[in-house]
């Protein structure tokens, strides 16, 4: 389920200088998987405007992608994922971090429970 995943971190390497968004949305297009840069959240918060950016959005799946590439994914970036969850109404996020040697380990699921 996790396969383009595991084959993403496997061409990169741990130590990648690129970018994995990239490399995720390249991975995307070519295998025709329907994946797109997250859209724009905008959430009115009393009286200022504030605009949420989620890295990837698959809609066959009304799933969010969070891609990271961190030493150690803390509390704020689970938080991140399900801020937008929320706000987008969207039910289920995967957050990855690909600055890891088992990329099986650094996949996180997220679930609105709306």
């Amino acid at each position: 389920k996790n396969a383009f995943l595991l084959k993403i971190h496997k061409s990169t390497g741990l130590n990648y200088r690129g970018s994995y968004e990239k490399e995720f949305l390249d991975y995307c297009v070519s295998n025709g998987i329907k994946a797109q840069q997250g859209p724009i959240i905008k959430y009115q918060f009393e009286n200022e405007e504030l605009t949420y950016y989620p890295d990837f959005y698959y809609k066959p799946l009304n799933l969010i992608i969070e891609i990271k590439s961190v030493e150690t994914i803390s509390e704020v970036h689970h938080k991140q994922v399900i801020t937008y969850l929320k706000l987008s109404e969207v039910k289920l996020g995967l957050l990855v971090n690909f600055n890891c040697e088992d990329i099986q380990k650094s996949i996180y699921r997220k679930v609105n429970k709306l």
